[in-house]
């Protein structure tokens, strides 16, 4: 994100950005970076240009936008940015990335079809369906929110340590579901939810694959 204070930049208007956390007059961009435990390199970056931009011909002329760019949603901007990393033979891993991203079945949909895993934040709202230990599904879709209250209801949530800090261990408070995102267009498998309650008491969502062991779910959320 970048603020801005003119309206002439090629993408800016008034939008959310995660990293404000508010609505500012900016720029947004969706930046792709292959880390390790140690490391962290960006290898790729696309300006976002909402509709507002994509479909208003004198400000394209002005921004000298090319009119083989045409309007994004970020997922798609993410979706081809993990492309052209596979075309580039980058190595792969596990896509980490936030709700912006995470909370899109298209985005989600396409790093598996690519055979990529992933641990994805997700929209609260989200509806997901409860499979029990035999991947049976009981009981009607409910959103993560709710999902979320009902656990912390029932003790639910449990005090894991999740890496080795410098002074100390980093601990935080973990629960594990085995779920299937509801929805018409939604993947069909079953992944894991882990949710992540933070010192505030909010209650964090991911969704990752089915088969990562519990030290990996928790390392890749907390990331």
């Amino acid at each position: 994100m970048t603020p801005a204070s003119s309206s002439h930049s090629a993408g800016v208007q008034r939008q959310y950005t995660g990293s404000a956390r508010w609505i500012t007059n900016c720029q947004i961009g969706a930046s792709l970076s292959v880390a390790t435990r140690t490391e962290h390199v960006p290898v790729d970056f696309e300006l976002y240009l909402p509709e507002s931009w994509t479909e208003d011909p004198e400000r394209r002329k002005e921004a000298r936008i090319p009119d083989s760019i045409q309007f994004q949603t970020k997922p798609q901007l993410g979706i081809a940015m993990v492309r052209r990393a596979i075309a580039d033979g980058l190595p792969r891993g596990v896509v980490l990335a936030d709700t912006a991203y995470g909370s899109s079945s298209e985005f989600r949909q396409n790093l598996r079809g690519q055979g990529l895993e992933y641990a994805v934040g997700v929209d609260p709202k989200t509806s997901v369906r409860v499979a029990d230990a035999q991947s049976r599904f009981r009981g009607d879709p409910v959103n993560l929110r709710d999902l979320a209250l009902r656990i912390e209801a029932r003790n639910g949530f449990r005090r894991c340590t999740w890496r080795k800090g410098t002074k100390q261990d980093l601990t935080a408070r973990f629960a594990l579901r085995r779920v299937t995102p509801a929805g018409v267009n939604a993947e069909p498998d079953v992944q894991w939810l882990t949710r992540h309650r933070s010192l505030r008491g909010k209650a964090l969502p991911r969704l990752a694959p089915p088969h990562l062991h519990c030290p990996l779910l928790l390392r890749v959320h907390r990331r």
